[in-house]
């Protein structure tokens, strides 16, 4: 916890906003974990208010959610389930499929405990086939890595046994040429020798 009210002050003091708000749900939490929902809620409205203030839409529906879930958790469901609406709207109005998913996995999650089985399988089935499709998602990204990786590969290979092919055609070409070259003066000495036995005979 004081590592990030250092890192809040310092984000602070260099006037950087979005760190300062992302810093600011981070302790929320802690604080939320160590069982100090009073201060959680300050953190999480006051980065609210920050995000909001900059129109930086993503932290204001993470804020959003965690005060939604921190309020459900207070009982206060219709404050909680409105602010979780917001998150909703914003993680779709984003395309932001990790926001999306966590709204209706908290949704769900509040409805099951409050009995309303119908609401909860809704959002339940909603949170499940965004969580596919992340999945999906990510599984194609990582297909398309390693689709990647494997033709650079394929490349660099094919090229290593290209030159392996030449080397060996410039090794094969200077061995002719030295035969060559050993054989021209045995040809020169029989030529000699054939030349003198003409002159005996004639």
């Amino acid at each position: 916890l004081n590592h990030y009210q250092r890192a809040l002050k310092i984000t602070e003091a260099a006037g950087d906003r979005q760190a300062s708000i992302a810093i600011m749900v981070n302790i929320g939490q802690v604080s939320l974990k160590m069982g100090h929902p009073e201060q959680a809620e300050r953190l999480f409205s006051r980065s609210l208010q920050a995000a909001t203030a900059i129109g930086e839409k993503h932290y204001q529906a993470e804020s959003l959610l965690a005060l939604g879930e921190l309020l459900l958790e207070q009982r206060l469901a219709d404050q909680g389930f409105a602010y979780l609406k917001q998150a909703l709207d914003i993680g779709t109005e984003l395309r932001a499929r990790s926001i999306i998913r966590r709204a209706h996995q908290i949704m769900a999650e509040a409805h099951k405990k409050s009995g309303d089985h119908r609401q909860a399988l809704d959002h339940f089935e909603h949170f499940h086939r965004t969580s596919q499709e992340m999945h999906d998602e990510a599984a194609e990204r990582k297909r398309q890595g390693l689709t990647a990786q494997f033709e650079t590969q394929h490349t660099v290979n094919l090229r290593r046994l290209g030159r392996k092919h030449e080397n060996r055609n410039l090794g094969s070409g200077r061995v002719s040429s030295e035969k060559l070259a050993d054989l021209q003066p045995v040809n020169l000495r029989q030529h000699q020798v054939q030349h003198h036995e003409r002159g005996l005979v004639g």
